[in-house]
């Protein structure tokens, strides 16, 4: 298994940078890197569980289409963590796999993460009193 997919699935769990993470995030910082791991891994489980239903059909291919703000976010993270580039490959508007990569290892990587990462969903109740809605995890 490749070492910086260890530490993106644990920094999602803690948040908290080990190794090649730190230095990303004191580039472009926490929220950002924890989105930006938090939609690749997402990615990953949607092509490994294909029964699944997700809100965004894009995730089931295995080019990940990037909408206009992760185009220009993405970038950061691929410069700042050049490891990741082992596993993934940064095209203009979509992230693929590395052409290096075989179909054993994407499959090793993608029962990795639907193993050690967990999604959480968040339900949005409108509260009965009309006050704003409020979140908690399911």
């Amino acid at each position: 298994m490749k070492e910086i997919i260890k530490e993106i699935v644990e920094y999602k769990k803690t948040i908290k940078p080990i190794k090649d993470l730190i230095e990303v995030e004191k580039n472009i910082g926490y929220e950002e890197l924890s989105n930006l791991i938090g939609w690749l891994l997402h990615w990953q489980k949607a092509i490994h569980n294909p029964n699944i239903s997700w809100p965004d059909e894009d995730y089931k291919n295995e080019e990940y289409i990037l909408n206009d703000v992760l185009i220009k976010d993405y970038p950061d993270f691929f410069k700042h963590c050049p490891e990741l580039s082992e596993v993934f490959s940064l095209k203009k508007d979509r992230i693929t796999y590395n052409e290096n990569l075989t179909e054993e290892e994407k499959i090793e990587i993608r029962e990795y993460i639907d193993e050690h990462h967990k999604i959480k969903r968040r339900i949005r109740r409108l509260p009965s009193n009309g006050n704003k809605p409020f979140n908690y995890d399911k």
